[in-house]
């Protein structure tokens, strides 16, 4: 006798006038939060001010085009009032994004390269500050060094 297992689904908790907003599962209600980092890291040759900011117009509109396409991560988590976690799709549909070029930073991405691009070093630039008081579902990082474009995801 074959058996199966299915979850369940919260109902939708209440509509806006930008969608509903979802509870999360039981699971994600009561399970630990962590957020997933991944740090991208890319040589990068110009760094004048005209490439630079072709740069940062690409990205914006890579994420912009994320968000259309994937609109969830564009939302927040909030604490309702009964204590639970909701997604709240978000008002200007946006993913959260910060670039960021440090010019006179001592550290190169040639040297982050050799020595294998140390956590501390990235928390040192302050990539992966957390998101976690605004509660955005993503935010994305791009921090130009002498050398390289440090891109980090969480």
């Amino acid at each position: 006798m074959a058996s199966s297992t299915s979850i369940a689904t919260q109902p939708r908790h209440a509509a806006t006038s930008l969608g509903p907003v979802i509870l999360p599962s039981e699971w994600d209600q009561t399970a630990p939060r962590a957020y997933v980092s991944t740090c991208f890291c890319f040589p990068l040759k110009e760094h004048n001010v005209d490439a630079l900011k072709k740069l940062e117009r690409h990205l914006r509109a890579s994420i912009r085009s994320l968000a259309k396409q994937l609109p969830d991560l564009a939302g927040r988590l909030s604490v309702n009032p009964v204590g639970k976690l909701e997604f709240v799709p978000s008002k200007d549909r946006t993913i959260r994004f910060q670039f960021t070029v440090h010019r006179n930073q001592h550290r190169t991405y040639a040297e982050l390269k050799r020595r294998g691009f140390p956590q501390g070093e990235l928390l040192f630039l302050k990539l992966f500050d957390t998101p976690l008081v605004t509660g955005s579902i993503m935010v994305v990082r791009a921090v130009v060094i002498p050398g390289g474009l440090l891109l980090g995801i969480f």
